[in-house]
């Protein structure tokens, strides 16, 4: 009897990662997250006892390492990041702890396993402010904590496909918004003002954002699965391709 493929999601409570484990559950994959109980899990309820919960630090290698050799996850989705929502910066020691390290040790904990694909989570912040659309092979020029901490997971991502043979990969995602999202978000606050009919204030027109629709998204997560063997070592953004103006909140993918 052919079993249902095993995945293992980081950030499974958040916007992104809630959104990727409900489809990952409707194709039938036998889905692991990450999960921490003092962790909001409101995006998750009606699918969370379909999961495979796992109360493990992700900066805690041996207790990874020793989950993996129990789970044998075929697929790696990482999308746990901390960095700026609403105005709000973390401390910069999270964000490193988190974005950088918790990248690291995931590769290293998931070395030995003979899975299909490990697919890391960048950002458009990585770039910093350009006046053109942005292309893979672009300069990174970031201009906060964040993005400088997930530029340099891209870049560990990368090398550690090369250097392993690993097929590895990262998403650099542009402004995803949806259902789910965090309230303090543009798309989010756009809707609510909309339909409160209060004003809108926006900043500078010239200033814009590139948005994409969530299952969009995920969409490019499932894509990642069916061309698994051509993507190794890949930076592949996933935006719409359109600039929209903003409103004057600051805000991270």
């Amino acid at each position: 009897m052919k079993k249902n493929p095993v995945v293992f999601v980081t950030g499974a409570t958040g916007f992104i990662g809630s959104h990727l484990v409900r489809t990952l559950l409707k194709n039938s994959f036998n889905t692991h997250i990450l999960y921490r109980p003092t962790t909001s899990s409101s995006r998750l309820n009606e699918v969370l006892s379909k999961t495979t919960k796992h109360n493990v630090d992700i900066c805690d290698n041996k207790s990874l390492e020793n989950l993996f050799k129990v789970i044998q996850p075929e697929y790696i989705f990482h999308l746990a990041n901390i960095g700026i929502y609403g105005g709000n910066e973390s401390p910069d020691e999270d964000v490193v702890k988190v974005n950088l390290l918790g990248t690291v040790n995931l590769l290293q904990a998931s070395k030995d396993l003979p899975y299909k694909l490990f697919v890391n989570t960048g950002s458009s912040s990585e770039y910093g402010r350009k006046s053109k659309k942005m292309k893979e092979n672009d300069s990174c020029l970031p201009e906060s904590t964040y993005g400088i901490t997930k530029l340099a997971s891209t870049l560990y991502a990368q090398n550690f496909a090369k250097k392993t043979n690993k097929p590895v990969l990262t998403l650099r995602l542009f402004s995803p918004y949806g259902s789910h999202d965090d309230p303090s978000r543009f798309i989010s606050i756009v809707i609510k003002k909309a339909l409160a009919n209060e004003v809108i204030k926006l900043t500078n027109p010239r200033n814009v954002r590139d948005f994409i629709f969530i299952d969009d998204v995920i969409n490019a997560y499932l894509s990642c699965i069916k061309n698994k063997s051509k993507l190794s070592g890949e930076i592949i953004n996933i935006g719409s391709g359109n600039q929209i103006g903003r409103a004057s909140c600051r805000e991270r993918v």
